[in-house]
């Protein structure tokens, strides 16, 4: 979800809808109005490069859903703020600690379970970075030991 310099809603899409429990996103919503929705708060909104990733639960009758959301602010060359970007991941859903990639039996997970949203061909890269990891590991802690 993006929010401009004035903090209106400028850009959403169906998958944020969904996780968000369908709530009622239209274009005249302001940035404190969505917030308010959520019932959350952040300390601050207009420090450039400001990064803040937090946890929430939406209820919405008897359907539950904890989120995890990254918050960022986009700021100029000339370090002022333009608006700000909240990006949306199902917490229950496993990502990896180092990398913050969702593992693959999550992603496999939410495949099964989202069959009907992925509508068009889908391509996904996978990368297994273990071995790599395990060998640079090995190789520079020979050195520092």
């Amino acid at each position: 979800m993006l929010f401009d310099y004035q903090d209106r809603l400028v850009l959403t899409n169906d998958n944020a809808k969904r996780m968000l429990l369908n709530i009622k996103l239209d274009d005249e919503l302001t940035n404190d109005e969505f917030l308010q929705l959520l019932d959350f708060e952040l300390p601050s909104r207009k420090t450039a490069n400001q990064i803040t990733m937090f946890q929430l639960t939406l209820n919405k009758g008897n359907e539950s859903k904890t989120l995890r959301c990254t918050f960022r602010t986009i700021v100029s060359k000339r370090n002022e703020v333009l608006g700000c970007i909240y990006s949306f991941a199902d917490a229950e859903l496993e990502n990896d600690i180092l990398t913050g990639f969702q593992s693959y039996n999550s992603f496999l997970k939410l495949v099964k379970s989202e069959r009907n949203f992925f509508t068009d061909d889908l391509t996904f890269t996978m990368i297994d970075l273990l071995d790599h990891i395990i060998m640079v590991i090995n190789l520079f802690s020979n050195y520092l030991n």
